[in-house]
């Protein structure tokens, strides 16, 4: 038993959304027991995480001069090492405005934690673009940058509300955490700071990104459409504007085939926020499973350019039993062909295969393609009719002609073989 990992080449190469069309034979030309490994909807790729409540704040007075020293900090902890009390100030002459940094303490907390909730003051909702640089330490003495630039967002335009009040950063268990703003001297406006815990899980997200371009819809400002070559099992799609500092209201949408209707997938705000090295951008939708090639955007107020689609899938197996002589030929895109539903699902979840999970996880990979002369003749323009076809047919029709010419002459001639009528002399009687 062996498994086989679905490629963009073999879905360019698939007709049929449900992959009935993708077989596998041996030399002999028998069909093999193939068929996909998991559902792709079966399970979600979401990792498993907690909220903490409010965490413990304490504003931090940042020093203006070049020698840190000057920062004199009195630190009181219980038995637990969790911090009672914090006294800080600034051992200066200065008259300058004291800006603070705030210091979250995390010794509490059971766990890793893998980002921050931040909760804004009501003055600084829909008028905040900040960045934020988030240092650990396990000991208030020695510090570690871990997040050195992440962005903070609370901004409104009308009725378009956009939001970004978390940070990630990657998971540990630091006891205290400084959030310190890098943006411009100036303290940042928050009232309470929750974490997210990362809780142990199995689950692996494997899902891979395959990225579109669009054009824009003829005589309809602000319409977008995109086609994917094959039918992948898409469940996100992240719109990317084309333009920096841009902003849109978006829905998503999608079909099978242009024989059916748009379905909404999706709606809302799309962004691109950002200077001259790095950007900020909206997070991707998270969609329900689905197979559609066909994808349009529309975007309020009308987006000039076509945003690009970044489409997350997660990565297909597919099983064979190896039966009769190698080598072994996968076969993708058949118009007529189908593949029959061979119960895979038995053999993998039996208690007596053992190796079925190390099969899975170890794949093959498949070799170099080429095209079939079945595939040629399906995409190939109709062959021109042979010589004696052509003659066959000329004759027949010159014949249907005459007989019509002839049909019509009768018509137009007179009734010449109408009876003469009969002349009789009247008999005299005697």
């Amino acid at each position: 038993m062996v498994s086989i990992s679905l490629t963009q080449v073999i879905y360019a190469k698939l007709l049929r959304d449900d992959l009935r069309d993708f077989a596998a034979f041996n030399a002999d030309g028998e069909s093999l027991p193939f068929g996909p490994a998991l559902p792709a909807q079966s399970h979600t790729l979401r990792p498993a995480t907690a909220k903490s409540g409010a965490l413990p704040t304490f504003r931090v007075p940042r020093s203006q001069l070049s020698d840190p020293e000057r920062l004199s900090l009195h630190v009181e902890r219980d038995g637990n090492g969790r911090l009672r009390q914090l006294h800080a100030e600034i051992v200066s002459d200065s008259e300058a405005a004291s800006i603070d940094d705030w210091l979250l303490d995390l010794s509490g907390l059971q766990g890793k934690v893998r980002g921050l909730h931040i909760g804004l003051e009501d003055a600084a909702l829909g008028a905040l673009n900040a960045r934020v640089e988030i240092a650990a330490s396990r000991d208030l003495n020695t510090w570690q940058i871990i997040a050195p630039s992440q962005t903070l967002l609370s901004l409104r335009r009308g009725e378009m509300n956009l939001e970004r009040l978390s940070v990630e950063f990657a998971p540990d268990d630091w006891p205290y955490l400084r959030l310190r703003r890098i943006d411009e001297e100036s303290t940042l406006p928050l009232t309470q700071v929750v974490a997210e815990l990362a809780l142990p899980t199995t689950i692996i997200d494997e899902r891979l990104a395959l990225q579109i371009t669009g054009a824009a819809v003829v005589g309809q400002p602000g319409i977008f459409e995109y086609r994917l070559d094959g039918p992948y099992p898409i469940e996100r799609v992240g719109v990317e504007l084309a333009d920096r500092n841009g902003l849109a209201i978006v829905v998503l949408e999608s079909r099978a085939s242009s024989t059916q209707n748009w379905r909404e997938r999706a709606r809302g705000t799309a962004f691109r926020l950002g200077g001259n090295t790095d950007d900020t951008s909206a997070a991707p939708f998270e969609l329900p499973h689905t197979r559609d090639r066909q994808w349009r955007v529309r975007s309020e107020p009308a987006l000039p350019r076509p945003p690009t689609l970044r489409v997350g899938y997660r990565k297909e197996l597919f099983v064979l039993l190896a039966q009769g002589p190698q080598p072994y030929r996968l076969v993708a895109g058949s118009a007529y062909a189908v593949r029959p539903e061979y119960p895979l699902q038995a053999v993998l979840q039996t208690p007596s295969s053992p190796n079925s999970l190390k099969v899975l996880a170890n794949p093959i990979t498949v070799g170099a393609g080429r095209q079939l002369s079945g595939y040629d003749l399906l995409n190939a323009k109709n062959p021109p009719l042979p010589l004696r076809q052509w003659l066959l047919w000329s004759v027949l029709i010159a014949a249907s002609a005459l007989i019509v010419i002839l049909a019509l002459r009768l018509l137009r001639q007179p009734n010449a073989s109408r009876a003469p009528s009969a002349e009789s002399s009247p008999r005299q009687r005697k």
